[in-house]
C-alpha cells in the first residue's frame, strides 16, 4: 500500500493537539480544494511567514479535492506548525471554520488574531508580521488587509476615498484605505479573535446561509462594519495570482524557480 493511501487512512486530522493550545495564539485558517500549483507558491509564503514566529498555527482543511494533485499534496504534507483536517466532502471554508470554532475555540482557548487566507496569494515575511502587529495594536479596527498588487486578478473594490490616517496604541501611524460599501477582500485579512467571540458567536464566518464560494467575507463585514474601521493597510502588499480562470503570475516558472512545496 503505498504512503499516501496509509495515510488517508491512519488519521483525519493531524497535529489534532495544536486546536488545544489556540489561546492567544496568530491563527490562520485557510482551505484547500484546487490548483496545487498555486497552492504551494501560496504556502511557501506562509510557511516562511509563520517559521520564527512563537505561537503561530495554521489550519488547514482539506475540502475532499477532485484534483489528484491537491489530494496528493495534502496526504504527503506535514508541518510542526500545521493542524491538517481532511473534510469528508466540499464543506467550504465556511462550514469548515465554523465546525472547527464550535469545537475547539472557547474563552480560555481564544487565539489573539485570527487570519483568514485563500491559498492564491503572495506575501513577504514582514508584511505579514506587519499586519498581525496591526490588527494587535488598532482595536478601533475590524477587518484589516493588505493592499493588494494592481493586476488582473486584484480583488479590491470601491476603494475610492483617500486613506485615513490611524494611530495604533504603540503610537504607530498606518493609512489605511476604506472600501465603500464593500467587504474587505477576502483573499486574505485579520481580525481580532476577541471581536469573534463577541460579536460573530464564534464563527470566521458569521453567515445566515452556507457558502461554498464567495459570500462569507461579506458576512463579516456586515457584522463588524458599525462598530469598527475595516480597510486595506497602504504600504503592505500581497499578490491575488488567480481570479476565475486569470491567472496573473507565471506560476509555472515561479514554482521551478522556488522548487516544490514539498521536495
Amino acid at each position: 500500500m503505498s504512503q499516501v493511501k496509509q495515510n488517508q487512512q491512519s488519521s483525519h486530522v493531524r497535529n489534532a493537539h495544536l486546536a488545544q493550545q489556540l489561546h492567544g495564539s496568530t491563527f490562520v485558517v485557510v482551505s484547500w480544494y484546487r490548483y496545487a500549483d498555486i497552492i504551494q507558491l501560496a504556502m511557501q509564503d506562509l510557511l516562511a511567514a509563520i517559521a520564527d514566529r512563537p505561537n503561530t498555527y495554521v489550519l488547514i482543511t482539506h475540502n475532499d479535492s477532485p484534483d489528484p494533485a491537491v489530494r496528493d499534496l495534502f496526504y504527503r504534507f506535514e508541518h510542526p506548525q500545521c493542524i491538517c483536517v481532511d473534510m469528508p466532502f466540499n464543506f467550504g471554508q465556511t462550514l469548515a471554520s465554523t465546525f472547527f470554532f464550535k469545537k475547539y475555540i472557547h474563552e480560555k482557548n481564544l487565539p489573539k488574531t485570527v487570519l483568514s487566507m485563500d491559498p492564491d496569494v503572495l506575501f513577504s515575511v514582514a508584511d505579514f508580521n506587519q499586519l498581525v502587529h496591526a490588527s494587535e495594536t488598532l482595536p478601533n479596527c475590524g477587518m484589516l488587509g493588505m493592499r493588494y498588487t494592481d493586476n488582473n486578478c486584484n480583488p479590491e473594490r470601491n476603494v475610492w476615498l483617500p486613506p485615513r490616517t490611524v494611530t495604533a496604541v504603540d503610537g504607530q501611524l498606518y493609512r489605511i484605505s476604506k472600501p465603500v460599501l464593500c467587504t474587505v477582500a477576502g483573499p486574505l485579512f485579520a481580525v481580532s479573535g476577541e471581536k469573534l467571540w463577541r460579536l460573530c458567536d464564534n464563527r470566521l464566518f458569521p453567515a445566515d446561509r452556507i457558502f461554498v464560494y464567495g459570500g462569507a467575507d461579506s458576512s463579516l463585514y456586515l457584522k463588524l462594519r458599525r462598530r469598527y474601521f475595516n480597510g486595506y493597510i497602504n504600504g503592505l502588499e500581497t499578490t491575488h495570482m488567480q481570479s476565475g480562470i486569470k491567472r496573473s503570475v507565471n506560476v509555472d516558472a515561479l514554482l521551478a524557480q522556488r522548487g516544490p512545496l514539498i521536495p
